[in-house]
């Protein structure tokens, strides 16, 4: 009887002990068998950019620390894994503008959804023709348009071979306009300045020719005294040639003259010339320093001395 009594009174403390531990081991107090609060479910940003109501694609869209891309052909984009914040969306695409330019959106426990509308900004067309001296085009002439306000270079075009040229994508601005020839030609006027306002403009040069120079010299005989009345003869690859006579110096002068490479003749009764003819090359400069040395027929005598 009294060994009952212990152990009914032993499984009651035991089973007591137990329930206590239970209940230590099931609190928010830490325990080793404890469970983690839930990580954040990851949340989406998308959108799509409009235009005209068809999808824009090619549309860049920047987010504040998550980076760029760009809407699909649809126009939808979708930036995904965001942690719950605060985001600002901006588009972006060369020639167009965007309502609204930007927006900013509060991710708390759900995505969100954007929409963009974009604008087509309007642009317009230079245009004009480039003559010659003859009034006809002028082809290989280079039109470069320049824009006031950055003084950046934003076209630039050859005349074809009507002289005609034709720079479009310029938006509403001021523009200084310019046009230059490998060749060497000035233009009338030498810059214009051009106003885009809502409508296509036109700008038209003409030259009066190519750019000259002068080739000068001098004729002397032995001793260094100057030659007079030398005629001399100037002749290029086009074959046009230009003729001057010597001064009482025996100093000559020719103006007028294109880059290209010559030869210069000179002629005087009695007279023999070293170098005879002279080669002149006129390149971007005068060509000055054409020194002639003369003598007379049949004096075995003479000397050449040149300078380029």
């Amino acid at each position: 009887m009294r060994k009952n009594v212990i152990y009914i009174v032993a499984t009651l403390l035991l089973g007591g002990l137990m329930l206590v531990l239970a209940g230590c081991g099931g609190g928010g107090g830490g325990g080793a068998t404890g469970t983690l609060p839930a990580a954040p479910a990851p949340f989406t940003i998308t959108g799509k950019v409009s235009l005209n109501g068809a999808g824009l694609g090619q549309v860049s869209l920047a987010v504040t620390g998550q980076g760029a891309q760009f809407s699909d052909g649809n126009g939808n984009f979708s930036f995904t894994n965001l942690a719950n914040g605060s985001y600002t969306v901006t588009p972006s695409r060369s020639g167009y503008t965007f309502t609204p330019a930007s927006q900013t959106v509060t991710i708390a426990n759900s995505g969100a959804q954007l929409t963009f509308t974009a604008a087509a900004i309007p642009s317009y067309t230079l245009s004009g023709k480039v003559s010659g001296s003859n009034g006809n085009g002028l082809s290989g002439a280079t039109v470069s348009v320049v824009a006031a306000a950055s003084g950046l270079t934003v076209g630039s075009q050859s005349t074809d071979g009507a002289g005609h040229y034709a720079i479009a994508g310029l938006a509403d601005g001021s523009y200084l306009v310019s046009v230059s020839h490998g060749a060497g030609y000035s233009f009338t006027p030498a810059g214009q300045s051009v106003t885009v306002q809502g409508a296509d403009q036109s700008a038209n040069f003409s030259t009066a020719g190519a750019a000259t120079y002068q080739v000068a010299g001098s004729v002397t005989v032995q001793g260094g005294a100057g030659l007079a009345n030398v005629a001399l003869s100037l002749a290029g690859d086009n074959g046009v040639s230009y003729r001057a006579t010597s001064d009482a110096s025996g100093n000559y002068l020719l103006s007028g003259i294109p880059e290209g490479y010559y030869t210069l003749t000179p002629n005087l009764s009695g007279y023999a010339f070293v170098p005879n003819p002279l080669l002149v090359r006129v390149n971007g400069a005068d060509a000055t320093g054409n020194a002639i040395s003369a003598s007379p027929q049949g004096s075995g005598s003479g000397s050449v001395t040149i300078t380029l």
